[in-house]
């Protein structure tokens, strides 16, 4: 690794590329503060950051789109592309002069991307204080962020016990759906389609899709097409609505985590599910 204390550090986005982009380094002494490890289609792969190092900087105030990544390959080193062997791309990052240009491809997990309100980039790590690098400690659970986290666990559990259960209509359901009508048969015709419907999205990349209204709904299309393949198995799968409306509640309580209660300290954020389950199934 390089001295971060000596290095300076400046990056270009590449245009025209969505997938790949340009960082040049320029150091006064030592190396540059990147972990790489050296794979098998002479690709060097970024395995770490040094810790106040160029690249470190960098990942501070660049755009989320440019975040440097473990698991971005390193596609050449000035004018050495990956062509000319694994050697050849670490002997010139190693013996470069004080500048190097290199080419990345977007190849490592984003997940822990987050954006600024500034519009800058930052990513989330594992720290003893628990605090993200925007240098704000963790929220605690308010009331009406707790109200949502107990809306996330009532909600499934009121739509199971309204529709699936005795107390509301649940046995009107389970006839209906064990009716002369061959609803076991429709069941698995949309489970199909589903599986159909969801293997398209993989083939044409639906993660990176652009649109995001159009994006989710369909991605909820699919996944609901499968809900109610299952629930018009019911006549042979008696459990499977229950099963289907209870995985809401995790599948809730992570949107939550993810959309509105990011900042939530996670000690806090488990507690307070904790408490709202326990809550639920007092009451129910």
């Amino acid at each position: 690794v390089r001295d971060p204390a000596t290095t300076v550090v400046s990056f270009v986005t590449e245009g025209g590329d969505d997938e790949t982009y340009s960082v040049t380094l320029e150091k006064k002494s030592c190396l540059y503060g990147l972990a790489y490890r050296v794979m098998a289609d002479n690709c060097l792969v970024v395995t770490g950051i040094v810790s106040g190092s160029a690249a470190q900087s960098w990942n501070h105030s660049c755009s989320r789109d440019d975040v440097i990544c473990v698991g971005d390959k390193i596609l050449s080193v000035n004018e050495i592309t990956s062509q000319a062997g694994a050697k050849a791309l670490v002997d010139e990052l190693v013996q470069s002069s004080p500048v190097v240009h290199l080419t990345l491809w977007r190849t490592g997990p984003r997940w822990h991307v987050l954006d600024m309100s500034s519009g800058r980039g930052t990513y989330r790590t594992h720290r003893s204080s628990r605090e993200s690098y925007s240098g704000h400690a963790p929220e605690t659970l308010g009331p009406f962020q707790m109200s949502m986290l107990l809306a996330a666990v009532a909600l499934p559990n009121l739509v199971l016990l309204a529709l699936f259960s005795d107390i509301g209509i649940g046995l009107k359901v389970f006839n209906f759906f064990a009716g002369p009508a061959d609803y076991n048969f429709m069941g698995n015709a949309a489970i199909a389609l589903a599986c159909c419907l969801g293997t398209c999205l993989y083939v044409f990349d639906w993660i990176k899709w652009k649109g995001t209204y159009f994006k989710y709904t369909v991605a909820v299309v699919v996944v609901y097409t499968t809900i109610l393949g299952g629930v018009m198995k019911c006549r042979f799968y008696p459990q499977a609505p229950m099963v289907l409306c209870l995985l809401h509640v995790p599948v809730f309580l992570g949107i939550l985590r993810l959309r509105h209660l990011r900042k939530v300290k996670r000690s806090h954020f488990y507690v307070g599910s904790a408490v709202s389950a326990l809550v639920v199934v007092a009451v129910v």
